[in-house]
């Protein structure tokens, strides 16, 4: 792919027609339809991306818990009691004690997670811990059935007050190891009342809790798989217990060792769960919980450009943020960040910089933030606080909607998913009233001379990238320079919802552009290839105003963005007349014989 200098300004050469355009309207000479197959709007889901951290270093070493039961949506139910029948615990339950009665139940242990309701008087007051668990067991005792487990399996795990209540929870053992994640608790209110319980016991263990590894067997694996060092690392826990495991929504029982492993390197407490019987490490997780910082990005920015005003406290995306020890993140599709790693008061960065674009001041001394960050505590950087030019704001802006517009439409076109720098305000080369694309980089002057700042200018920004776009779309196979500028053109057009392309070029004249989409040029076209451009962005921009007179907008736009990208990317067109017919076969239904694309190319 051959390195292209391209420009924006050919005044010189236009006819005095397109060169004095304003925004008036006139008469389409050619009212042009596309034939509309079903395209639906993808949808670009922008989510937090991190690089270095020590939550994503030491994720390498976790293993996640084999056979871990799945996460339930619980349904909520009501306890309806019939005249002389009961059927479930529960009913038998209701009937008995009398009250209104809802619960939520566990399909996987056949257990109630929750029952609550009205509630009933136990016939004491519940004021200290003893006798909290005193009723607890009692009540257990009384209706096994409801818990599904006897009060002889059960050590408490907690006895807690507050707020005039007091709870019990219970741990599930077998035959004295505990139970992962078994468990059922009480909840009574310090006058008597018992009015919410639960349990999420395991049913049903028939395993033999006698190890076929020894501890110090088991532990050799755990220590091997983390890479121990005797010494320096120390074991902080040991336990032989059992394991649920959910297998084809079944549920059986593993014999398990779980030792937590404190480590320097990788930094962590590792919590490992080893077979007891195969020497298989069935889940480990580090247990060191790092410190979450997060915050916010922001400023005014010039939409679409500085003709238009500014937009106040923008979210500025895909923005890089570092934290010092902990690592970087970029901004997401709201401006925010989260990163999870250390503890404390950190350093926090950041500048005009980020995936896909590093805004580099030409004359040099870009704009930077630096602050102090605390974990949970919210942090917000407003650039209009921290030095920021209002072009290094909109081109960080614009290049960013540019390439997320276009990975919305094509997630499998990555060749512009580089840092690409973005130099703002030259004062060298083809300045003033200028910006180019040359191979890699897109270039905007500073004012001057009766000429705006191009990098404040939205369209002069799309229509450079454009170029990036269809240089790594064309690969060597480059296209004429009337399809490279009109379909620059057409990106600025279809980000800027305006047909006139450099609109405030000269300084404040915010009324004139150089060029036009919305224009009556016709094929053959005989000029300077920036001029005859307009050609083709006019069939593509007339296209697009036809099919929003007919359709929402929402789909109007994803035919119009969509065909133009798919045809130049099935067909790598070289004609203006090619690009046409490739966007009927992008837009086709499989069958070119039957129907309006013929109607549309002789048009």
């Amino acid at each position: 792919m051959l390195p292209r200098l391209t420009f924006l300004r050919i005044c010189d050469m236009l006819t005095p027609e397109v060169n004095s355009l304003g925004k008036e309207k006139r008469d389409v000479s050619a009212r042009f339809m596309l034939v509309v197959a079903f395209l639906g709007v993808v949808i670009l889901t922008a989510q937090v991306s991190f690089g270095f951290s020590p939550v994503e270093e030491n994720a390498q070493w976790e293993i996640p818990r084999y056979g871990a039961p799945s996460q339930k949506v619980w349904q909520n139910y009501h306890v309806k009691v019939m005249k002389g029948v009961a059927i479930s615990p529960l009913e038998r339950f209701a009937s008995e004690y009398g009250g209104d009665w809802h619960y939520q139940i566990n399909d996987l242990t056949g257990t109630y997670h929750h029952v609550y309701g009205s509630g009933i008087d136990i016939g004491s007051p519940i004021v200290t811990a003893e006798a909290a668990e005193g009723a607890a067991r009692e009540f257990i005792g009384n209706n096994p059935d409801l818990f599904g487990i006897g009060d002889e399996d059960l050590k408490v795990m907690s006895n807690a007050a507050g707020l005039g209540k007091r709870s019990v929870i219970f741990q599930q053992t077998y035959n004295g190891l505990r139970v992962w994640g078994g468990r059922l608790h009480l909840v009574f209110t310090e006058a008597g009342r018992l009015f919410e319980f639960g349990s999420d016991v395991y049913p049903d263990i028939n395993i033999s809790t006698e190890p076929s590894l020894s501890q110090e067997q088991a532990l050799a694996v755990a220590k091997d798989g983390i890479g121990f060092v005797e010494g320096r690392d120390e074991v902080t826990h040991r336990e032989l217990l059992i394991l649920p495991v959910e297998e084809n929504e079944t549920l059986t029982y593993r014999l398990a060792y779980r030792f937590d492993l404190r480590t320097v390197e990788p930094f962590g407490i590792w919590a490992t769960y080893v077979d007891a019987n195969s020497g298989e490490i069935l889940w480990r997780e580090n247990h060191v919980r790092f410190a979450n910082y997060t915050g916010h990005s922001q400023g005014d920015v010039e939409w679409d450009s500085y003709c238009d005003g500014y937009t106040r406290d923008y979210a500025l995306i895909n923005m890089r943020i570092d934290i010092s020890g902990v690592g970087s993140t970029n901004t997401d599709a709201n401006g925010n960040f989260a990163i999870s790693g250390g503890t404390g008061s950190k350093t926090i960065s950041a500048e005009f910089r980020g995936p896909f674009v590093n805004v580099d001041r030409y004359t040099g001394g870009d704009a930077t933030h630096s602050g102090t960050i605390e974990p949970d505590v919210p942090y917000t950087i407003d650039w209009n606080l921290s030095g920021a030019t209002d072009d290094e704001l909109d081109v960080f802006s614009y290049v960013n909607r540019e390439h997320d517009w276009l990975k919305a439409i094509d997630p499998s076109f990555t060749d512009l998913d580089y840092e690409m720098t973005a130099s703002i305000q030259r004062t060298d080369l083809y300045r003033p009233g200028n910006a180019w694309w040359d191979g890699s980089s897109i270039n905007f002057c500073e004012e001057g001379s009766g000429y705006a700042n191009t990098g404040r200018m939205g369209d002069v920004v799309y229509h450079e990238y454009g170029h990036g776009i269809t240089d790594f779309l064309y690969g060597d196979n480059d296209p004429p320079g009337d399809l490279h500028e009109g379909n620059s053109d057409i990106v600025a057009n279809y980000l800027t919802r305006e047909s006139i392309i450099g609109l405030g070029l000269y300084l404040n004249d915010c009324s004139s552009g150089i060029r036009n989409s919305y224009n009556t040029l016709q094929y053959p076209c005989s000029g300077e290839e920036h001029y005859c451009g307009q050609l083709i962005a006019g069939f593509h921009w007339d296209a697009w105003q036809e099919i929003l007179n007919s359709y929402p907008q929402a789909y109007a736009d994803s035919v119009a963005f969509y065909t133009w990208h798919y045809g130049r990317k099935l067909g790598l067109p070289q004609t203006q007349p090619d690009q046409v017919h490739w966007t009927f076969v992008a837009d086709d239904d499989g069958n070119l014989s039957n129907g309006p694309p013929t109607t549309m190319l002789s048009a």
